[in-house]
């Protein structure tokens, strides 16, 4: 049982830091300039990593099921994470961790039917190539079990810290001072501007020498 659990925190470990380097990757890509989209200090997404053990612990009670039951249960899984995560953390904290306004069939800024097919996609990906390829670098080395260790607890240290300092920000107390009071009215007059369709294309705006901004 202590065998299978450290195999299940290897999965997390491994498929955060590689989920990061593809939403590093896609969105350095499409932003024209780098992106760092984790949420924590770290080069790692806990929401790979718990989508990875899942699909881990689903592909291995699914077995040889027939395909649309595997499409309909990966659809369920990837889009579940995404959609509770996304609630959590604009919902309980206003910090909306992706920009889905743009996409067609959204269910609010959570999901969208676009990139839940694409997690589906992934799925398959996932479970016939990347998981058979990471339990072979698992058996590979016993220095594994170390680096497992350390980035786990070095996860859950960052994540308490960003949470309790999140918590005291909508509190209210990690307030310092009155020029925070004053930080905070400023960003709620300005934030329905920042959402603007068009601000972001002031980026683009020539101004006297004929440079972008």
């Amino acid at each position: 049982m202590q065998k299978l659990i450290f195999q299940y925190l290897y999965l997390y470990v491994l498929f955060s830091i590689l989920g990061w380097i593809l939403e590093f990757t896609f969105r350095s890509w499409r932003k024209k300039k780098i992106i760092n989209p984790g949420f924590l200090w770290g080069p790692y997404l806990p929401i790979y990593g718990a989508g990875a053990v899942l699909l881990s612990l689903s592909s291995a009670h699914l077995g040889d099921a027939p395909i649309y039951v595997k499409v309909f249960f990966y659809f369920i899984i990837t889009t579940g994470v995404e959609f509770l995560t996304g609630f959590i953390f604009e919902e309980l904290f206003h910090l909306p961790l992706w920009d889905y306004t743009k996409e067609p069939f959204r269910i609010k800024n959570y999901v969208c039917l676009t990139f839940s097919l694409y997690w589906v996609i992934l799925a398959f990906f996932f479970e016939y190539i990347l998981l058979p390829a990471a339990m072979s670098l698992y058996y590979l080395s016993p220095y594994i079990a170390y680096a497992v260790a350390g980035i786990v607890c070095l996860m859950f240290t960052e994540t308490v810290l960003k949470f309790t300092r999140l918590y005291l920000s909508r509190t209210g107390q990690g307030r310092t001072g009155p020029d925070d009071d004053a930080w905070q009215d400023f960003s709620r007059i300005i934030e329905p501007l920042l959402k603007h369709p068009e601000v972001p294309q002031l980026a683009n705006f020539r101004h006297h020498r004929m440079m972008t901004r």
